[in-house]
């Protein structure tokens, strides 16, 4: 296993219990204090030309702008090359999409094609062990990243008049149709869908909106009775506006954002709605602790800041810098956060250093 990275002097940089943590603004009226935790460097391979991760307890994955799929194995310093979609890539750099579920790997991106098109966003479905099939030719993934349970993918289809919430066997042949499980509103698009073993959730947004702010409702389907025909679903799950979605461990964690306010929140199994002490930004659940990073594509030098899944804004809790050079959205895998920095270094964050670090910034 490759060592704890260490910082310009040579020594490592874990969390420090025995100085007062700087206190910092991290945005949107929290205050974090800073208490950088250990990281550990996975690999020696270069990944500045990646633009989306995803992990799981087999390994890490990555989609390069070359439009090529990389996986490093759990256990392995030595990434290897799965698939490459062999279009051209359009040059742009975003709308990248990945998703790791079961022994497959479902992404897309985007690649130059004929007028009048201009681009096409194929997406592929590839086994971990080898193979790659193309699903569909073009494909647009509902906010960040596709939908998926133990036995579906999740997506946006379009109908005869109007469009879906759709949901694909996770082996299905190319070609195979959908099954239509929930009609969206005329007008409306789905700006981010998630999935766990009993619900998918949704939101809209208008499609004459440029600007994905002031999202929402959500809207929660049971799958089960979904995918036995019943298309109808539980109606408004959550009426404010919301803009990223996360099921994790029987709750559903979400992005509160208008124009003029942003929060982090939390809903329990019963309903019963809470705000975390934590800003703003893409987020993943690593053991018991939630962490929210700035990071974005084209940005680097985001931060990631954690707290308890059970912390609550207005409690005595503060949120946790953790990290503070991430190049893009970190991801939930085996190792911990994981995270690429602005030098194209793949690295990790255990569980426990998340954890000693919120511990040891708390007042």
């Amino acid at each position: 296993m490759p060592p704890a990275l260490a910082d310009a002097a040579g020594t490592p940089t874990p969390a420090d219990a025995g100085t007062t943590p700087a206190t910092v603004d991290a945005g949107g009226g929290v205050r974090a204090v800073v208490r950088l935790a250990p990281t550990t460097l996975l690999t020696g391979a270069d990944l500045t030309a990646a633009e989306v991760l995803a992990a799981d307890a087999d390994g890490v994955y990555w989609v390069t702008s070359a439009n090529e799929l990389w996986m490093l194995p759990t256990g392995s310093e030595t990434p290897r090359r799965l698939a490459v979609d062999p279009n051209l890539s359009d040059g742009i750099s975003n709308g990248t999409c990945l998703a790791a579920r079961g022994k497959y790997l479902f992404w897309s991106a985007y690649v130059k094609a004929p007028a009048p098109n201009y681009f096409n966003a194929p997406l592929h479905r590839t086994d971990k062990m080898g193979g790659d099939v193309v699903l569909f030719p073009s494909f647009w993934c509902a906010g960040s990243q596709p939908a998926s349970d133990d036995g579906h993918l999740y997506y946006v289809a379009s109908g005869a008049e109007t469009a879906y919430v759709a949901a694909l066997p996770l082996d299905a042949d190319p070609g195979t149709a959908p099954t239509l499980l929930a009609p969206i509103d005329s007008g409306m698009s789905v700006y981010a869908m998630a999935a766990d073993n009993q619900y998918v959730y949704w939101n809209e947004w208008p499609l004459a909106e440029m600007v994905p702010v002031d999202t929402g409702p959500v809207f929660r389907g049971e799958t089960a009775a979904l995918l036995a025909g019943e298309q109808t679903h539980e109606g408004e799950y959550l009426a404010d506006a919301v803009s990223q979605l996360l099921p994790s461990g029987g709750r559903l964690y979400i992005i509160y954002e208008t124009l003029t306010t942003a929060r982090v929140g939390r809903v329990d199994e019963q309903g019963v709605e809470a705000d975390l002490p934590l800003p703003v930004g893409s987020f993943a659940v690593v053991g018991d602790w939630v962490v929210t990073s700035t990071g974005r594509l084209g940005y680097p030098s985001g931060k990631s800041y954690a707290a308890s899944t059970a912390a609550v804004a207005g409690d005595g809790s503060v949120a946790v810098e953790i990290a503070d050079d991430v190049a893009f959205p970190p991801v939930a895998g085996a190792p911990g956060l994981v995270f690429v920095d602005s030098g194209g270094h793949l690295l990790a964050v255990s569980a426990p250093d998340i954890g000693a670090a919120v511990a040891a910034g708390q007042p």
